[in-house]
């Protein structure tokens, strides 16, 4: 990696670091062992967006972000156009974007690995001029976000099976909404759905992959129109996302553009936002921003076939 000097930004009350006593001093001194300069702010009583300020400003090479998803967003975001690259301490419960770039959840092996990450620059999101690194989602209840996070969490066959029956819950109780969707360069459409999930680039269709993406560099947002759902289809669907074979749902549809306007009868918009529920004020204009932000990361693995078909 050749870079020595950290700025470590470390959400202490993230999932894992409660659990594991990844204190701000623990880090620190486990950091120097190593070989490494790292200066540890654990104090976000100020905000992300200071503490992300602060340590462009200093003299570290590296920026890490300690802790979950919601640590990782708000960091990141304010990062894009800058030298410096990001490094994820994952420290939270779905590690979304730490996963999709292979790193260490295991802190003593992520410390060890150090050394052979190298630099990459990946796409984000926005929203309203709001980044984001995953998923933006328009019309499911907020409890997906758990699941989501548990399913990530645990790949096991029974954590993929109550994950199934807990999409079919949800799905067979969401109302369709009326959303008018204009991409860049397109027509002006307008839909009845169950739900709207637009993605930073594609999120993978195969066996055990469920919410992850291989690419994150492809330059296009992902945006899935799930037009009804019952209970039985609700069911169908939670095992074609398990299983790999969700994107062929007929019920599905599939655009990949670089804009996107979205626009609902409501004034406010309820999503999810990497994760985390809020509300938007609509229409809610999206855009990707191509290989805007340094990361350290593993080498991305090959990825022969882009098709999204």
């Amino acid at each position: 990696m050749g870079s020595k000097r950290f700025f470590v930004i470390l959400n202490e009350k993230s999932g894992t670091a409660m659990t594991r006593g990844l204190t701000r001093d623990f880090v620190q001194t486990r950091l120097e062992e190593a070989g490494y300069e790292a200066e540890v702010v654990s104090d976000l009583s100020k905000g992300l967006e200071a503490l992300a300020e602060r340590a462009i400003k200093s003299d570290a090479e590296v920026i890490v972000a300690g802790g979950g998803d919601g640590t990782v967003t708000g960091i990141a975001e304010h990062l894009v156009g800058h030298d410096k690259p990001l490094l994820i301490l994952p420290l939270g419960t779905a590690n979304a974007l730490a996963r999709d770039l292979n790193m260490e959840l295991d802190f003593d092996r992520w410390v060890d690995g150090l050394e052979y990450l190298k630099e990459r620059r990946i796409d984000v999101g926005s929203v309203n001029g709001k980044r984001f690194m995953h998923l933006v989602v328009i019309g499911l209840m907020p409890g997906i976000a758990s699941a989501r996070e548990k399913v990530r969490q645990h790949q096991t066959v029974g954590t993929a099976i109550r994950f199934m029956a807990f999409l079919a819950r949800r799905f067979a109780r969401t109302r369709r909404i009326t959303v008018d969707l204009i991409p860049e360069g397109g027509q002006p459409e307008t839909h009845r759905v169950s739900a709207i999930a637009v993605g930073n680039n594609l999120f993978d269709a195969e066996f055990g992959h469920v919410f992850t993406r291989q690419v994150l560099d492809d330059g296009q947002l992902s945006i899935y129109l799930l037009r009804r759902i019952g209970p039985l289809k609700a069911l169908q669907l939670a095992l074609g996302m398990v299983f790999g074979w969700w994107r062929q749902d007929e019920e599905i549809s599939l655009r990949q553009t670089g804009q996107v306007t979205v626009t609902t009868r409501r004034k406010l918009v309820k999503v999810m936002f990497d994760g985390e529920p809020m509300s938007l004020r609509g229409p809610l204009h999206f855009r990707i921003e191509p290989k805007a932000l340094r990361v350290l990361a593993p080498p991305p693995p090959a990825v022969a076939d882009r098709d999204p078909a």
